[in-house]
């Protein structure tokens, strides 16, 4: 270190802190969610098998949306969940830990938003028996009508995101 100058010295030290404290600020951020989110907080709370990862690990997931449409579907009973009268939009992963695949986890749902035409929802994954989620989930569903226009959300799904807002009625994840 003594060849090296005082300015590179200095830029070295304060690259190091800025990423020390980008790895404390995502722990502390971790913390934070993982407190908000825990399993107590969703509804629905269900255990499946997860037998790979390359169900969990796309940009999109089409196993974790029909798995938000079934807990929807076991909120409100006669709710009819077709294709093609909604899309899913905006998917997020939060990974706040490693999960055991293949194995058994358990999801849970929560509503975290509601607006006239659509809802974003946390589908959470823990590790069986967890108290902290591994996996948060986010997606926006919107409701369509038969043209592929947005449409108004009707009473049985409403009544299923009633079910799973616990709360959360205007918050978001904060990442």
């Amino acid at each position: 270190l003594k060849y090296i100058s005082q300015a590179r010295k200095i830029r070295c030290v304060a690259e190091l802190c800025l990423a020390v404290g980008r790895g404390l600020v995502r722990a502390a951020m971790a913390v934070a969610i993982a407190d908000r989110f825990g399993r107590g907080a969703f509804q629905a709370v269900r255990r499946i098998e997860l037998p790979s990862w390359h169900l969990v690990s796309a940009k999109q997931s089409p196993f974790l949306r029909e798995l938000t449409n079934d807990l929807l579907r076991s909120l409100s009973p006669g709710l009819a969940i077709k294709p093609g009268d909604h899309q899913f939009l905006s998917d997020r992963y939060y990974w706040l830990g490693r999960l055991s695949i293949p194995g058994p986890v358990d999801v849970g749902l929560a509503t975290v938003l509601r607006r006239p035409h659509s809802a974003r929802l946390v589908l959470s994954v823990f590790n069986p028996d967890a108290k902290e989620p591994i996996l948060l989930y986010q997606l926006d569903r919107v409701c369509l009508n038969g043209a592929a226009q947005p449409a108004r959300i009707g009473t049985a799904l409403d009544i299923a995101y009633q079910a799973t807002a616990s709360g959360f009625e205007g918050a978001g994840l904060g990442l």
